[in-house]
């Protein structure tokens, strides 16, 4: 049996940071847009491991503080915002195996889907000799 050079299968070690964040903000647009359809006969539940659990956990906190504060914040800088309250809160670590609810409801919200929008065109411009300089 002869065996494949891993290059064979991957042209890379992982994802980055920002296409980690590109795939969860383009997965939170989806569920946005279609969570309409549902006509609340449903209530939508994502499963997941630890780093998208907190990714939702900030946006959900920012849309929050976007809704009742009129917080804002400029374009490109949504993922520091995320992870200063990541810092601030980070005695909430969720234990290994247990289930944690957070609720999506102000991540949905028309103004925080565009602010996710913005964020993913700034994100999709970034180069990674950028990020290096």
């Amino acid at each position: 049996m002869r065996m494949a050079s891993a290059c064979t299968y991957f042209s890379k070690s992982g994802e980055s940071y920002s296409e980690v964040l590109l795939r969860l903000y383009g997965q939170i647009i989806k569920l946005s847009e279609n969570i309409k359809k549902l006509e609340y006969r449903a209530e939508p539940v994502i499963f997941t491991h630890g780093q998208p659990h907190q990714i939702f956990t900030n946006l959900s906190e920012v849309a929050e503080m976007i809704e009742k504060e009129g917080f804002t914040f400029e374009t490109g800088n949504l993922p520091r915002v995320c992870w200063d309250l990541y810092n601030a809160n980070r005695k909430c670590v969720v234990p290994f195996g247990q289930m944690v609810f957070v609720s999506i409801e102000h991540i949905c919200n028309p103004r925080m889907i565009e602010l996710i929008k913005r964020e993913m065109d700034h994100l999709s411009e970034i180069k990674p000799d950028d990020i290096l300089s």
